[in-house]
């Protein structure tokens, strides 16, 4: 970030309003870039507060910014499309495309679990007027499902572990969620996957294999929802 590279080089630093400790970023950012060195910065502005300000960064520092807005309803229709299943046929229904795009805003995020439930044939023409507006109700909605599941306690005790933890192997839950084994793992697991992340790869210290891989948020934002909701400053 100080040495003039030996070829043009762009470093890409993606979501930096999620960082927990801004200060460490601010210490590697030099004022001024070495020829050769373009640094892209991505971030969600909340509010009126900018995610520059946390790096002791402003609009003025940079040379040049892009607002990027939300997915408009062609991209929505795109998306539908390469979903596929009953999702492709929603498509063509640009009612339908409004609905998905007024109650999303736009938002990549919420849209995801949107196009995710048109393909399931989970979200249709008939009860898309009760989808929640904002991905915050929409989760709420999700967690009012989860709380009629059989398998609550599990899910409560899996996003409480991981909460705390960050990640865990599949192994790790094993040990810590009573009743949790390699046989339902799966079975109990599937109703939260889709706000988790997995790594296949093997985790520190154990064989490559079932139970080795680690589970983690998908993204902040779900971390932090789940937060709020489990009442964790």
């Amino acid at each position: 970030m100080t040495r003039e590279p030996k070829k043009p080089t762009v470093v890409v630093l993606d979501a930096i309003d999620e960082l927990e400790q801004p200060d460490q970023l601010r210490t590697l950012l030099p004022r001024q870039l070495p020829h050769g060195l373009v640094l892209v910065l991505s971030g969600r502005d909340q509010g009126d507060r900018s995610c520059l300000s946390d790096i002791a960064l402003s609009p003025a520092d940079m040379s040049l910014k892009l607002r990027l807005g939300g997915l408009d309803e062609a991209a929505l229709t795109a998306l539908l499309r390469m979903a596929g299943r009953a999702a492709g046929e929603l498509a063509n229904d640009a009612d339908f495309v409004a609905q998905v795009h007024h109650v999303s805003a736009g938002d990549p995020f919420y849209v995801r679990f949107l196009v995710e439930d048109a393909a399931a044939g989970v979200l249709t023409r008939d009860n898309m007027e009760r989808t929640p507006t904002g991905l915050e109700g929409y989760l709420d909605q999700q967690l009012e499902q989860l709380n009629r599941s059989a398998h609550r306690t599990e899910h409560v005790e899996i996003l409480g572990f991981l909460l705390e933890a960050g990640t865990l192997s599949a192994r790790d839950l094993y040990n810590l969620v009573e009743g949790l084994n390699w046989l339902n793992f799966d079975t109990i697991l599937r109703e939260i996957h889709r706000f988790l992340l997995v790594d296949r790869r093997a985790s520190p210290g154990l064989e490559p294999g079932r139970g080795s891989e680690e589970y983690t948020f998908c993204h902040d934002r779900f971390r932090q929802y789940f937060r709020v909701r489990a009442g964790i400053g």
